[in-house]
């Protein structure tokens, strides 16, 4: 779907797509076809109203992250999709990674003991996407970005994010309308506690193996757990408090193919057997709710925000 007629034919004749298959509007594709599943990938602005004229025509939805800008609208669309009997799944897709799978699994066996803190490092280079992220979000580094992780933190330890503190840093350099990097903490409703330092304005030279440099670590009553990217792809070590040296569990890999099979695998199941939805919206809420906070302590330069009363008065959850 292209709105702009040109773009739209070009697409399509690069694609090897008929006439029947491209639209400008929703409305003439609603108009013509009743797709069980559809995927919304348009900027952030646009999520809140592609979401809702695909459940109103009877559809399932799979938004990209982050799935809307507000958390209220979040709850709005949830409510939309309960009356019309259908769901929506959010993309947080490095729930389906496998150094995230790993990693969930040695918490949830206990391998290094109660996880008690860690701390996540990356440098990135987003500069090139500035016009696209300046017209479509505030707090990129926040939002883009940081979703992911508080989404993944949610998942290893079962848990909200309770409270959060972030500071933004700027530079001279920074294209954005908002602090480029940011720097803080999260504290789970279970305990844990999470430093946080994420640029999204690094001017670290680019190596495209190693980009974006990323470090990241879970330390626990009875053990660690270690691992780096670029991508959260590893490799990974568990480091046991009785032992000389960190055991690699996990080399580095590129799952992207297998998490993008995964995601389909579940929303198919989900739709023709009823299985249980992949990272359904009403739970998502909770991750938005964390970087609602998060962008409201770092506009207020690092004040303490309570996620778990933000999210009951703005989610009514």
């Amino acid at each position: 779907m292209e709105p702009d007629a040109g773009k739209l034919a070009e697409t399509g004749a690069a694609a090897g797509l008929g006439e029947d298959q491209l639209f400008q509007d929703e409305a003439g594709l609603y108009g013509t076809h009743r797709p069980d599943l559809v995927f919304v990938h348009s900027p952030l602005g646009f999520h809140v109203e592609n979401c809702r004229r695909a459940l109103e025509a009877g559809c399932h939805v799979c938004c990209q992250k982050p799935f809307v800008g507000n958390p209220a609208d979040g709850r709005a669309l949830v409510e939309i999709a309960a009356q019309a009997g259908r769901w929506i799944s959010v993309g947080q897709t490095a729930r389906l990674g496998d150094v995230s799978l790993l990693i969930d699994r040695v918490i949830r066996e206990g391998l290094i003991g109660a996880p008690a803190f860690g701390h996540h490092t990356v440098y990135r280079n987003r500069m090139i996407n500035a016009s696209s992220y300046t017209r479509g979000e505030s707090w990129p580094v926040i939002h883009a970005t940081g979703i992911h992780n508080v989404d993944i933190y949610r998942m290893w330890f079962q848990s909200r994010v309770a409270k959060v503190s972030i500071r933004g840093i700027d530079c001279d350099w920074n294209p954005y309308q908002d602090p480029g990097a940011v720097t803080g903490w999260l504290e789970m409703e279970s305990g844990p506690v999470i430093t946080f330092m994420h640029s999204f304005v690094s001017k670290v030279p680019l190596d495209p193996k190693r980009h974006p440099y990323e470090d990241n670590m879970i330390q626990g009553s009875e053990g660690a757990l270690h691992w780096n990217g670029p991508w959260d792809r590893g490799p990974v070590e568990l480091l046991r408090g009785d032992a000389d040296s960190p055991e690699q569990i996990m080399g580095n890999r590129n799952d992207f193919p297998v998490v993008m099979t995964r995601l389909m695998d579940s929303l198919a199941a989900s739709i023709r057997d009823g299985a249980p939805v992949f990272c359904p919206a009403d739970d998502n809420l909770w991750s938005l709710a964390a970087m609602f906070a998060a962008q409201q302590s770092a506009e207020r330069g690092g004040e303490v925000v309570d996620v778990l009363a933000l999210g009951e008065g703005v989610l009514s959850l």
